[in-house]
C-alpha cells in the first residue's frame, strides 16, 4: 500500500519540476530565481516519495517524513514569496 502512496506522491511532484522548466524560459527578472525554487518544490516532493517507500509500513517513519517534506515544501513557498516581493516592492505603503 505504501507502494502505491509513494508512487502516487513521486506523479504528484512531477508538475513541479514542469512548472520550473517553464520559468527558467521566462525573461522576466524573478524568473529565474522561482525556477531554482520550484525546481527545489519538485526534488523535495520526489525525495519525501523516496521516503515514505523507505518508511514502508512503520507509521512513526511515515509521519516524520512527511512532516520533513511538508516543511522544506513550505519553506521554499516562503522563499519564492520573499523573492517576488523584492522585485516588486509595494510603493507608499
Amino acid at each position: 500500500m505504501m507502494g502505491l502512496a509513494s508512487l502516487l506522491l513521486a506523479l504528484a511532484g512531477l508538475p513541479a519540476i514542469a512548472i520550473a522548466a517553464w520559468l527558467a524560459k521566462d525573461s522576466r527578472p524573478a524568473s529565474p530565481g522561482l525556477a531554482i525554487r520550484m525546481a527545489l518544490v519538485g526534488i523535495t516532493i520526489l525525495l519525501g516519495a523516496l521516503g515514505l517507500y523507505w518508511a514502508g509500513e512503520d507509521g512513526s517513519r511515515a509521519m516524520k517524513v512527511a512532516l520533513a517534506m511538508a516543511l522544506v515544501v513550505n519553506a521554499l513557498a516562503l522563499s519564492m514569496w520573499w523573492h517576488v516581493r523584492k522585485f516588486n516592492p509595494r510603493k507608499g505603503v
